[in-house]
Order: structure tokens, then C-alpha cells, then sequence
């Protein structure tokens, strides 16, 4: 995915998030490397602020994905950790809290894999066409 803003922008929407004031702003894009006058941050600021919509959009619809993807890929990988644990596992307490683990993480699997079914029927009913996952119509 392309990033969505650029490096400048991405310094003054970390001030905006800090709540940073206008002089502590310029210090830390300055302490980060940048050179930025107020009038230049201020624009900066007015586009973030005018494009939160746009943004937003850009993200859903493909930082979304590569999210989505990374947290199910983490949590099946977790999964197959636990489970070797548990079978190296001599101490019977130790052995059934890890068995609980495991169980705590499949409600989150369970809602990734619901999101991804939605993720899916949503965009085949925009395009009739997900050639990523090898689903055409």
C-alpha cells in the first residue's frame, strides 16, 4: 500500500495527536530532522484536517487488508507456539493454563475470520471480481 501521507505530514499529524502547542510542534519537527516554518505547518495542519475523510477512506480500503491479514497471521502463529509449549510442558498446572490460553485467543480468531467473510461478500458485490483470492464470478 502506498503510504497515505508523507513524511512532513506524518511529523505534524504526530504534534496534532501529542497535543503538542505551536512552538513545541516546530522543536519536534525540527528535533526529527525537518526544517518547518508556521505558515508551512499550519497548511500542513488545515490539509490534514481538510482531508481526514479522504485519509480515513484510503486506509479502509487498503491498510485495512494488510491489518487484517498481519493480526490472523500473529494469532494462528501464536496458536501454533502455545500448542508446542503445551506438549513440552511437564507441569500439569502449567500444561492446563496453557490449554486456557489457547482457548482465549479463538473468540478473536473467530471475529477475524467473521470480518474477513464480510471483508469479502462486501467487495465481490462492489466488483464481481477478487482476482487476489482467486474468486471471480
Amino acid at each position: 500500500m502506498e503510504s497515505v501521507l508523507n513524511d512532513t505530514e506524518r511529523l505534524v499529524l504526530d504534534c496534532v495527536r501529542m497535543r503538542l502547542t505551536e512552538k513545541e510542534s516546530l522543536a519536534y519537527i525540527q528535533a526529527s530532522g525537518r526544517e518547518l516554518h508556521k505558515t508551512q505547518f499550519y497548511k500542513i495542519k488545515g490539509k490534514l484536517e481538510g482531508e481526514k475523510l479522504k485519509r480515513l477512506y484510503k486506509i479502509g480500503q487498503y491498510g485495512f487488508v494488510d491489518q487484517h491479514l498481519e493480526r490472523i497471521d500473529n494469532l494462528e502463529l501464536i496458536v501454533k507456539e502455545m500448542w508446542k509449549n503445551y506438549w513440552k510442558e511437564k507441569n500439569p498446572y502449567r500444561a492446563t493454563q496453557i490449554l486456557k490460553e489457547i482457548r482465549d485467543t479463538q473468540p478473536y480468531l473467530s471475529s477475524y475470520y467473521e470480518a474477513t467473510k464480510y471483508v469479502i461478500d462486501a467487495k465481490g458485490k462492489e466488483d464481481h471480481n477478487i482476482p487476489m483470492l482467486g474468486i471471480t464470478e
